[in-house]
């Protein structure tokens, strides 16, 4: 999104609007019902649209304008007044195969907003902080708050202050587990600071529906996403989304413009806020190109004129799903736009500055003589009529247009016959098509023009596109662009933007000539084979270079803007359509979208994946194993369980047959034993096992011993991740052996092409990736101790926090070490850097840092400071952290179950035992194998029974869930550490003490060192408090605290 502050050109565009005579109609129906504007392309609709939201905003409604781009659109009214219309776009919300429970959680979101922002039912926080927002930003009355602009232009040393504010704002306006579960605090600091850049102006109303979206946008970590359906339901049942009370219209604007499955998950969207009294205004655009398209044209057009036609089939006319929203009487709800009559044409040439003085002045001739033909030629189009004007067309060159074709008014086709009425409409888009193909011709002078209404694009990458050979054979000499060119100013605009720390000027169509692409698609459909193929030509080209362009940048330096990732794919997906493939443009600018718009790559993977079908040369081939690396690394944040198989599948269906040298053998080595790992996390350990073997023998047929320890370094480092759990020893091993690599690396030819398809100066990516590699290895060294020998894993973690220089890194380094301290002698204070540092002091740096700590770290260092708060009595006016516990699972269940032990009370007992069920059963692995899968499954039934009988009751059924299972009793059936802890809490705080002892001191046995005698001590003691004397029982029930307060910090 760029905002008006930073566009330097900008077109006077429309003077005043003209009104076409049905909007007080569509505002009408807007009153109790839902509407829809259709029509061809260039009709107006989109200016119609805006009017109706000028409109309903002066009757004091409150307008959602939904649409393609998120941008600020100025529009002027019939008068002539200025209005600002902020458009929201959700676009990149739908991509990919969101389910449905995700988009209820987006309309929850959003309804619970909109009420959240009327005055009457903010509570006292959200009031507090909504009244300091105002009068930091605001210049308006409370009492005005529907009409209330914000403006939000901070600095950094405010970022923390706003983001404190606005959270308590979306606390009361939410809820408090819908905001602590939505709100991530990365993406909230990155649109604040979004904010700070672009001097935001905006009603807080659109604040808060797009910060909706965008924090959705931002869930892609599935675990996360499975929090939220669970949150959702639970809210959902105790409380049923209420009516909008308030007058609400929601706009969207186009429909054409997104896919099916945008439209499908938007509908979706649509039908809950439409239940609650939001109603709709839909703009569609109606495609002519093919048949097809024609035929549903002319079926819209007989339902709209004649009575007697039955209602046609609206999913297959407008969109799926437009049943729901256009019920009864439905021709009073649709509004069809086709080109304005002769009179109403002069109106809107007028309101464009072309006036009948003017249009004389310019062609010499009388305005009623310069009319028809204008009229003629755009077939009544004042979109075509305007870029006919502009670029200066002759009377000439138009009437040599109009010649083969006669213009047909609307009027006319209305009363023809069937036989008659196809052909007119034929000749009135055969007009319109040739006048947009000599528009074509023109802007052809100009291949630069032609490629920024396809782009936005740099200085430097418009000079790139001069020069490119195929410009200049296909098109001539192609000349830099100046603002002094003939057409600069009519269809250009620009921006800047950071890059290589500086600022560059980025150029844009403006928004009129922006949906000439539109056009040129219409184009391409229309014409013979022979003209289609030329203009395809012409336009393959023209996006090949471009594509080229944003390749060569990110391959010299490295980096990229997220301008050029969203155009590189939309060029992509537009070539493959062509049946045009660019294999290592296609893996790189994918590879680029998986790590940094996941939910937009999932839309591109099937484009991937067919592209990978045909046999690559090697250059390609590394491009595709980076992509492949990167999917199997970055797979298990967006694919849950079965996704993630599939996914896995079929990459290993991909590479096992790749063959190469050994820089391929090493991209293919990181992907089996990363795909390894993520299967692993999701419990398909054969599946895991297999990619492993595969890697192992990957790496057996390496010959470069330089670039043999690289590889081996990735694989051990995966390998380490999952065998330490269950043999640290193994694990250790790994990882020493990774050191030992990185000791003897060094740069060497071999490296260049590894590091080649990551971009910028392959020496520099080495050093780079070998301090990140001994980081991470130093990490993981003291990770796998942790578990065996807590001197080693300290040293190792300080060793790491030299290395680190993010401040998530170095937090979690500190908590380590601190944690260490509290288990090994029970001390909350500890040495760093010659200072002393405790777990306050940790969540102190976490709070002034909130919007550069994921999700899950905020939640572990607050339960940290929480747990030293209680044992220190310094709980007391705390209680309002526990929001931050919601960020995380893991640390909100064990954190509850502790405080029950302490006697805090923060939830009734069922309550904390429903969490602890819920964790627990959520623990429990699947299994590729049949057998497997049938036993585990029967144990987590008789679990989950065990729970539920408890929670019941019964406690002699609650005894019988506990017997064997075959050879096991269901309480020891534990597949992770945190789920043996989950349990043993769950029986001390239900009473069942000997239960506890039991299940400790036998999983003792199972574990490493540190967990052997953490688990042992806590049976102990546990015994000891069974056994205590009355007068003995509260020192007993100390050490007991004592005992879980340590795993806890270990876990935690």
């Amino acid at each position: 999104m760029f905002m008006k502050s930073e566009v330097e050109n900008r077109s006077y565009g429309m003077r005043r609007y003209v009104v076409r005579g049905f909007e007080d109609r569509v505002i009408n129906v807007l009153k109790s019902d839902n509407a829809c504007i259709f029509g061809l392309a260039g009709m107006g609709k989109t200016t119609t649209a805006r009017y109706i939201y000028v409109k309903l905003k002066r009757e004091g409604k409150k307008v959602i304008y939904l649409t393609r781009e998120e941008i600020d659109i100025e529009f002027r009214d019939e008068n002539g007044k200025k209005e600002e219309i902020r458009s929201i776009s959700l676009r990149e919300v739908w991509r990919g195969d969101r389910k449905d429970d995700e988009v209820e959680i987006l309309a929850y979101a959003v309804v619970i907003a909109l009420n959240g922002t009327l005055l009457h039912r903010l509570g006292k926080k959200g009031w507090g902080s909504l009244k300091w927002i105002v009068e930091k930003f605001g210049s308006k009355k409370l009492e005005k708050l529907e009409d209330l602009h914000t403006k939000i232009c901070i600095g950094i040393s405010e970022v923390k202050e706003v983001a404190e504010k606005l959270y308590d704002w979306f606390e009361d306006s939410f809820g408090i587990e819908v905001v602590n579960t939505f709100g991530k605090n990365e993406i909230i600091g990155k649109m604040l600071e979004f904010f700070r850049k672009n001097i935001l102006n905006d009603s807080l109303l659109s604040i808060l529906l797009n910060l909706s979206a965008f924090l959705i946008l931002g869930l892609t970590v599935s675990s996360t996403i499975n929090n939220i359906k669970e949150l959702i339901k639970e809210l959902l049942e105790k409380n049923p989304l209420s009516k909008i009370d308030e007058d609400m219209v929601f706009i969207v604007d186009d429909l054409a413009d997104f896919d099916e499955d945008e439209i499908k998950n938007l509908v979706r969207f649509l039908k809950v806020v439409n239940e609650r009294g939001v109603k709709i205004l839909f703009v569609k655009r109606i495609d002519d190109t093919d048949e097809e398209c024609l035929e549903t044209y002319f079926k819209l057009l007989r339902f709209m004129y004649d009575t007697k036609k039955r209602v046609p089939d609206l999913n297959k006319l407008l969109f799926r799903g437009a049943k729901d929203f256009l019920k009864i009487r439905i021709r009073e709800k649709l509004f069809f736009m086709d080109s304005a009559d002769k009179e109403k044409f002069v109106e809107l040439l007028n309101a464009n500055g072309y006036t009948a003085e003017v249009i004389e002045n310019k062609f010499k001739i009388k305005f009623n003589e310069a009319l028809d033909t204008i009229y003629k030629v755009s077939a009544g189009t004042i979109c075509i009529a305007l870029y006919l004007l502009e670029l200066d067309f002759t009377m000439d060159e138009m009437r040599k247009i109009g010649e083969a074709e006669m213009y047909y008014t609307f009027s006319e086709i209305v009363k023809a016959n069937e036989d008659e009425k196809r052909l007119m409409v034929e000749s009135n888009k055969t007009l319109k098509l040739s006048s947009l193909f000599e528009i074509y011709s023109k802007l052809k002078e100009y291949p630069c023009y032609i490629a920024i209404i396809l782009n936005d694009l740099s200085e430097d990458e418009i000079e790139m596109f001069c020069e490119d050979e195929r410009i200049y054979k296909r098109f001539g000499k192609c000349s830099i662009i100046s603002s002094t060119d003939k057409y600069y100013r009519i269809i250009i605009e620009s921006y800047k933007e950071d890059w290589k720390g500086k600022k560059r000027k980025v150029y844009r169509a403006k928004e009129m000539w922006k949906k000439f692409e539109i056009f040129l698609d219409a184009l391409c459909e229309f014409y013979t084979d022979e003209e289609k193929e030329d203009l395809e030509k012409d336009l393959s080209i023209i996006r090949e270079v471009i594509i080229d362009i944003f390749d060569r940048e990110f391959e010299e330096s490295g980096r990229f803007k997220y301008r050029m990732l969203i155009f590189a794919l939309k060029n992509l997906e537009w070539l493959h359509l062509k049946g045009i493939k660019k294999p290592k443009s296609t893996f790189l600018w994918s590879s680029i979208a998986l790590n940094k718009l996941p939910r937009v790559s999932l839309r591109f993977l099937p484009i991937v994946f067919e592209v990978w079908d045909e046999r690559l040369q090697k250059e390609n081939l590394l491009y595709a194993l980076v992509f492949a690396r990167t999917l199997a690394e970055f797979g298990p944040y967006i694919f849950e369980n079965d996704g993630y198989r599939w996914i896995s599948h079929n990459l290993n269906e991909k590479i096992s047959d790749v063959d190469g040298d050994d820089v391929v053998l090493c991209w293919k080595i990181w992907t089996y034993s990363s795909l390894a790992k993520g299967l692993n996390e999701y419990g398909f350990f054969n599946d895991g096992y297999y990619c492993l073997m595969k890697a192992e023998e990957e790496l057996e047929k390496m010959k470069d011993d330089n670039l043999k320890n690289l590889a081996e370094v990735l694989f051990l480092i995966n390998k380490a991740e999952i065998t330490r759990t269950f043999n640290p020893v193994k694990a250790l091993y790994n990882l020493y052996q990774c050191l030992s690599n990185l000791e003897g690396l060094k740069f060497e030819d071999s490296l260049k092409e590894v590091f080649k398809p990551l971009g910028g100066k392959a020496e520099e990516k080495f050093k780079d990736q070998l301090k990140e590699l001994r980081r991470s290895v130093y990490y993981r060294l003291g990770v796998t101790n942790y578990l065996i020998d807590l001197n080693e894993s300290e040293r190792f973690f300080r060793d790491c926090l030299k290395l680190s220089e993010t401040i998530n890194n170095k937090l979690s380094l500190l908590s380590y070490i601190g944690r260490i301290n509290v288990i090994r002698s029970f001390e909350f204070e500890f040495e760093v850097n010659r200072g002393l540092c405790d777990f306050e002091r940790l969540w102190n740096i976490c709070k002034e840092n909130l919007p550069k700590i994921p999700n899950d770290g905020v939640a572990h260092r607050c339960a940290e400071y929480l747990v030293q708060s209680i044992l220190n009595g310094e709980f007391k006016g705390k209680e309002d952290l526990l929001r931050y516990l919601e960020l995380d699972n893991t640390v909100k269940t064990l954190f509850y179950g502790l405080s029950y032990i302490f006697g805090c009370e923060l939830e009734d007992l069922n309550k904390i035992v429903k969490m602890l069920r819920d964790f627990d059963l959520s623990k429990f692995p699947e299994f590729r194998d049949p057998e497997m899968a049938v036993i585990v499954g029967e144990i987590k039934i008789e679990v989950e029974e065990m729970y539920n009988c408890y929670l019941k009751g019964d406690k002699d059924y609650y005894e019988k869930y506990k017997k064997l299972i075959q050879d096991d009793e269901a309480y020891n059936s534990t597949y992770s550490l945190i789920q043996t802890l989950t349990r043993i809490l769950f029986f001390y705080i239900t009473g069942d003490l000997e239960t506890a002892m039991k299940l400790a001191e036998l999983k003792s046995k199972e574990y490493p060192k540190v967990l052997n005698k953490l688990f042992k001590d806590l049976s102990e003691v546990i015994g000891k408090e069974l056994k205590a004397k009355s007068n003995e029982k509260d020192m007993a029930h100390e050490d007991v605290k004592k005992a879980f307060v340590k795993l806890f910090y270990f876990f935690v």
